[in-house]
């Protein structure tokens, strides 16, 4: 999913944002004793296509989904200025 997100940042219609994604990780955080309960976490490094430093993110929610894209978000943001 994070790929998927990378891609379409990078498109004409995206924001111009070009990174590659290096590795990514996803957990869950706790046992859930009932369906829906539980959180999940991913984890992603980053490395822009300009060869500059890596960086890297982490993204939580209860959509493994959205907790991908938070991860993103959080990634590009750790250091925009190397994009």
């Amino acid at each position: 999913m994070a790929s998927s997100c990378c891609a379409a940042c990078r498109s004409r219609q995206g924001v111009g944002i070009r990174v590659h994604v290096r590795s990514y990780e996803e957990r869950s955080i706790g046992a859930s004793d009932e369906a829906g309960n539980a959180q999940a976490c991913a984890f992603i490094e980053l490395r822009p296509v300009n060869g500059s430093a890596e960086h890297y993110g982490v993204g939580i929610d209860g959509n493994i989904i959205t907790a991908s894209i938070k991860a993103l978000v959080s990634g590009v943001n750790r250091n925009a200025s190397a994009l």
